[in-house]
């Protein structure tokens, strides 16, 4: 009877072990186990583990970093991708190309140039990267020279608004309007004023061009100064051929035909290039009843204008010679060869002027290089990294991105789609660090960590620490921004938040205006001046269009002094812009948001 009891607990022992839940099951890695025994442990430490290898990795990371670019317009959530996918791989080329149009497109100017360069040595030299590196480090560096300088940066403002004004696509209207700001950045520039003179003339508004070729004369060196005087000569003779012209077409209207002919010549012999008026001088001399004047002028634009004057002449000639012997002998005699026309005083003008860009101001003004991406397929997987919710200010905030890429080097990749070696240790190797650890200046936007204390040492009373610190003054413009100090302190500018000796970094947001970065040093025992800030408004720009151009443009009810085509400059904000077209005006409600381009026709 007792042998029983033995099996039922044995049974019972079974029963339980049989409830318990079965281990979890892990599936191995395709391919096999190939970073050592204890995967799981792995993948919490390294996500790139997850991957075929560090390319792919890089990879993911990098396609990650572009969408956050082109498509959520996120760039420090994409620079801090970009230096991830670079970690894992520092010999990724569309990378390493990215992060140098991202540093550009932020102003660092000289991150970005180191970027290309490592661009360029990686890629190979006959490679697409290569070349588009090679392309774009060359406008970089010429923008660097010229940002060195207060000169130099106001140099470059006005050919970036300058030279779009001088293409030849460009509506004169529009053109002359971005010249107006360009002269704002610049006055003593001659470039401005002298392609405001070439403009004015070719839409036949000869006073304004002599008027501002005269300017450029005045503010150009002497060789310049010399032609831009020709060309205003040239304006200036136009101007009163039109000036005739105009008091001789009142004088037809009022049916004064001889003194209307006589004003019409005077014109033509001011300027002979003009046929027109050599025609309607022979006309109102035959409304006038006035052969005798008539016939010398058409026997000129016989022998000299060009074929279908000439034609017209004859035919007139032929008509005549029935009532004058001197029309009829000219209607009989050979024509003379065709003789050359002088060029229409709009083309002279632009010839004078001459070439108004020059390499340098093209290369200031071309607009950053586009970003490369990858489409390459990769299996999602679940990498911490990537999804993390790491502040994005961390990038921005440093002295040098190029900096954090060259501390976080990685080794370098295997060939694409090719697995890495095995590793056979129990837990996979730590990434490789710096035998130095990096420079403060090269921190990011972390709040100081505390000094690690000794064993049995006590931490610094309360009094001491704040004698340690000082009032530092915070000023913004406008006032009111409220100010981010090491990701700890808050303020509102004005103010002097107390602060410990060392590197610092600022964040400054204010409603309507750009956020703005700071990095300062507070240097130990001596007083720091005053951090003043001055924000950037955020500004959008509109373009105001009608089928008819011309049109008076109103903002919020009143004149702005523009017609159509219009760009107007606006902070962001809600606006009603309205033109007035044969007395009625039209109006439409328009959102400006920062750094947009908005058109609107009327």
């Amino acid at each position: 009877m007792l042998r029983p009891i033995p099996i039922l607990m044995a049974i019972a022992s079974l029963g339980r072990i049989c409830a318990q839940e079965p281990p979890p099951l892990v599936m191995p890695h395709v391919g096999g186990d190939r970073f050592g025994a204890k995967q799981e442990a792995a993948l919490v430490k390294d996500p790139v583990v997850n991957y075929a290898n560090r390319r792919e990795a890089a990879l993911a990371a990098f396609q990650a970093g572009y969408k956050a670019a082109a498509v959520e317009h996120k760039p420090e959530r994409a620079m801090r991708l970009l230096l991830i996918a670079l970690r894992r791989d520092s010999q990724f080329p569309p990378a390493l190309f990215d992060m140098a149009v991202l540093c550009s497109q932020v102003t660092r100017w000289h991150d970005a140039i180191l970027f290309l360069r490592e661009a360029q040595k990686q890629a190979g030299a006959d490679s697409e990267i290569a070349k588009l590196a090679a392309a774009e480090l060359e406008r970089l560096e010429t923008i660097e020279r010229l940002e060195s300088t207060p000169d130099g940066r106001k140099r470059r403002q006005f050919d970036i608004e300058f030279v779009p004004a001088s293409r030849k696509d460009k509506n004169s209207f529009t053109a002359l309007s971005i010249l107006k700001q360009a002269t704002r950045i610049d006055p003593t520039r001659w470039e401005a004023p002298a392609l405001a003179g070439v403009i004015h003339a070719g839409i036949g508004e000869f006073s304004e061009s002599a008027a501002e070729l005269e300017k450029a004369a005045r503010l150009a060196e002497k060789s310049r100064a010399a032609q831009f005087k020709s060309a205003a000569e040239i304006a200036r003779k136009e101007s009163a051929f039109l000036d005739e012209v105009g008091n001789a077409d009142r004088l037809s209207e009022k049916q004064l035909h001889d003194q209307a002919a006589q004003l019409y010549a005077k014109a033509w012999e001011e300027s002979p290039g003009h046929w027109d008026a050599a025609r309607e001088a022979v006309t109102e001399y035959l409304l006038a009843d006035q052969t005798a004047p008539a016939v010398p002028l058409l026997s000129l634009m016989r022998d000299s204008a060009p074929p279908l004057f000439r034609a017209k002449a004859l035919a007139m000639l032929k008509e005549l010679g029935a009532i004058s012997a001197d029309a009829r002998r000219a209607a009989e005699r050979a024509p003379s060869a065709e003789q050359p026309q002088p060029k229409d005083p709009a083309a002279r003008i632009r010839e004078l002027v001459g070439q108004l860009t020059n390499p340098q101001m093209e290369m200031a003004a071309r607009p950053g290089a586009p970003l490369v991406d990858d489409k390459t397929l990769i299996t999602p997987v679940d990498d911490s990294e990537i999804g993390s919710g790491s502040s994005d200010l961390m990038v921005l905030s440093t002295e040098s991105v190029f900096a954090l890429y060259q501390r976080d080097l990685a080794p370098a990749a295997p060939p694409t789609g090719a697995a890495p070696e095995p590793v056979h240790s129990e837990t996979p190797p730590e990434p490789a660090r710096p035998e130095k650890p990096p420079e403060p200046a090269q921190a990011v936007f972390t709040a100081p960590a505390a000094p690690a204390s000794s064993a049995g040492s006590r931490p610094r009373p309360l009094a001491e620490r704040a004698a340690a610190e000082q009032p530092v003054a915070i000023r913004s413009n406008p006032p009111g921004a409220t100010v981010l100090l090491d990701e700890t302190v808050n303020c509102v500018a004005p103010c002097q938040p107390p602060l410990a000796a060392g590197r610092h970094t600022l964040l400054a947001t204010l409603a309507g205006y750009r956020n703005l970065y700071k990095i300062f040093i507070v240097e130990k025992g001596k007083a720091s001046p005053p951090i003043d800030l001055a924000l950037d408004p955020k500004r959008g720009l509109l373009k105001v269009e009608t089928e008819i151009p011309g049109a008076p443009v109103f903002l919020d009810g009143k004149e702005t002094g523009k017609r159509t085509p219009a760009s107007l400059s606006l902070n962001e904000g809600t606006y009603e812009v309205g033109v007035e077209i044969d007395a009625v005006q039209r109006a439409e409600k328009v959102e400006i948001t920062d750094n947009c381009i908005k058109r609107l026709k009327l």
